[in-house]
């Protein structure tokens, strides 16, 4: 039995198993703040895979 998410998290989850990125961005508010690996991104454009924060070696 699948449990009933709330709407936002439904979507995500639903774009996430397309590996669809931008539709997993789209619940997340414009200025949302993600907290990954140490870092702090800020904005949905810098939450995307082109947003790596780490330079290459």
């Amino acid at each position: 039995m699948t449990p009933d998410l709330p709407s936002p998290i439904a979507a995500y989850v639903a774009a996430n198993a397309q590996l669809d990125v931008d539709g997993m961005l789209k619940p997340f508010a414009d200025d949302v703040v993600v907290k990954d690996n140490g870092a702090v991104l800020v904005g949905t454009p810098n939450c995307g895979p082109c947003s790596n924060t780490k330079s290459s070696p």
